[in-house]
């Protein structure tokens, strides 16, 4: 075991997930590798807090095992954050849904205030077109530093709406799905394959099945189990599949949609 990290309590209790180091190198690779999201030139921001799962792996171990930067806000407020990315030109943001709704809602309220910009945006809409939508958004780009390759989303499904702006803008957002006792990535979403409001593909040696609507996975991502509740670790994985809870299906290619 390499890291016990407690789950939120929203489905009961919390629950000490103990992973291992197998667990965590899995996902490192799967995320850094297999999908080839991060390199060792990438310049990291950290906004989420190490106690999850998501921002400790996306945010501290990947870059660590790459040798990437890792740059932090002096706080959370909206311009200490727009002045960190302006000014560390920051490739990669780690963030969830929320986060990305409140940015959204900033751009839009620009947007609809200005007759340009909203003709501008149709256009966009109609090219679909990123290296198009970064040459016409250029300022919009420039206030996120200039530099971002890829807006990383998780914890939680992103709305269709949100996804589809920033592709409109010309961002590569990049969903994944899991849970902490996954480690957390089940699935993610490989650069230039993205399906709005699918939340990415399987990660190569992890199976997912479909029993009774509700996902279930198997694979080198599942957690050892619950620090001394073997009931609810055994109530969880059955036969080697975790079930997860969640409903959902997978389509012919592989990606994943929550339902």
């Amino acid at each position: 075991v390499s890291v016990i990290i407690y789950t939120s309590g929203t489905t009961g209790n919390p629950k000490g997930v103990m992973l291992t180091y197998g667990n965590l190198q899995f996902n490192i690779n799967a995320v850094s590798k297999e999908c080839e999201v991060y390199n060792i030139n990438d310049n990291v921001f950290a906004l989420l807090p190490f106690h999850h799962i998501f921002p400790l792996l996306g945010t501290i171990l990947i870059p660590f095992s790459l040798g990437a930067k890792i740059t932090f806000s002096p706080s959370l407020l909206p311009t200490d954050i727009v002045s960190t990315m302006e000014k560390e030109k920051v490739s990669i943001i780690i963030g969830v849904p929320r986060f990305y709704n409140l940015i959204k809602k900033g751009i839009e309220d620009k947007i609809k205030s200005s007759k340009i910009a909203s003709n501008l945006f149709k256009l966009a809409k109609k090219v679909n077109s990123i290296k198009f939508s970064k040459k016409i958004f250029k300022k919009v780009h420039a206030k996120f530093g200039g530099n971002i390759k890829y807006m990383v989303t998780g914890g939680a499904k992103i709305e269709d709406e949100t996804w589809s702006l920033f592709k409109t803008l010309g961002f590569q957002m990049l969903e994944g799905y899991g849970m902490t006792e996954t480690s957390p990535m089940v699935t993610f979403t490989r650069p230039d394959k993205v399906k709005i409001g699918a939340a990415g593909q399987l990660l190569n040696g992890v199976e997912v099945k479909i029993v009774d609507g509700e996902i279930a996975v198997k694979g080198p991502n599942i957690m050892k189990g619950y620090f001394n509740r073997e009931k609810e670790t055994n109530d969880i994985i059955k036969d080697g599949y975790l079930y997860t809870g969640d409903l959902g299906y997978l389509d012919k290619e592989g990606f994943l949609y929550i339902t």
